[in-house]
């Protein structure tokens, strides 16, 4: 039974991006697969840290799963090895035999025939997902900042270096974020765009999380952080122009819980 194929070289470059690095996000990527689109999951060891990814059916050059839901779980260091077979400009083809199958197969097949490649068929065993798949609620974000993904990297990675613990204070014309010795104001001018509906926001998070958030940067030009008192920092890295159909085909969201200012091992 086909899964899925991609032969849209920007997409095959954006899904290698997403599932090389699934490594450093969670041990297990759990996947469910239905009629209409694909969701991966996956918590990172401390259980803070949640990935949420959503491919449309249309997203894909072809799509076969449209009878039975197809759950499986997948190692995130196995599927990044299998991923390093496939040479430029071959086509992914995942497959399974059955909904029942213990395997998930991998195809990296040439797309000229005159390519000297060897055509690769690789092998995996599915594992047992970790945890049921995750209904997110809609959540209205008191804040908004849009931002270049390198700047907010940057950013990431240089305050790091003074601290494990981000905070951000958002109020109308700004938001401050700092560590215990910097504090960065970061205005509507300095940014894409900056928001703020309803009160002010004074959260804390783990900076090294953030960073890890940030290590998939390849896969677009900006990304929008969103804050609220009542729900976990969105992360959401937005894939391809505003006007672009594929946008709303693929959806890659961090959510990450609050710094515990108990936990003394990070402070």
């Amino acid at each position: 039974m086909l899964l899925f194929e991609i032969r849209d070289t920007k997409k095959i470059d954006i899904f290698t991006t997403i599932f090389s690095n699934m490594k450093e996000f969670t041990e297990t990527m759990n996947i469910s697969m239905d009629s209409e689109k694909m969701i991966i999951q996956g918590m990172d060891k401390s259980h803070v840290l949640l990935h949420d990814l959503e491919f449309a059916k249309e997203w894909f050059d072809e799509y076969g799963v449209d009878g039975d839901t197809l759950d499986f779980g997948l190692n995130s260091e196995t599927v990044n090895k299998i991923l390093n077979f496939r040479a430029k400009d071959q086509l992914i083809r995942v497959l399974c035999k059955s909904v029942d199958s213990e395997n998930i197969n991998f195809e990296f097949l040439n797309t000229d025939d005159n390519s000297k490649e060897f055509n690769k068929y690789l092998e995996t065993g599915k594992i047992v997902i970790e945890f049921d798949l995750m209904n997110i609620p809609p959540v209205d974000y008191n804040s908004t900042i849009t931002i270049g993904i390198k700047r907010f990297k940057a950013l990431m990675n240089d305050l790091a270096k003074m601290g494990k613990k981000i905070s951000f204070k958002c109020i109308e014309d700004k938001c401050s974020i700092s560590t215990t010795s910097v504090n960065i104001d970061i205005e509507k001018k300095n940014v894409i765009d900056y928001k703020l509906d309803g009160a002010p926001i004074d959260l804390s998070f783990s900076l090294e999380l953030l960073q890890t958030i940030c290590k998939v940067e390849k896969l677009c030009n900006e990304v929008q952080v969103k804050l609220s008192e009542v729900a976990p920092i969105l992360v959401q890295y937005n894939i391809g122009d505003e006007d672009d159909e594929t946008r709303e085909q693929l959806k890659i969201h961090f959510h990450l819980a609050p710094f515990e200012e108990d936990d003394e091992e990070n402070e």
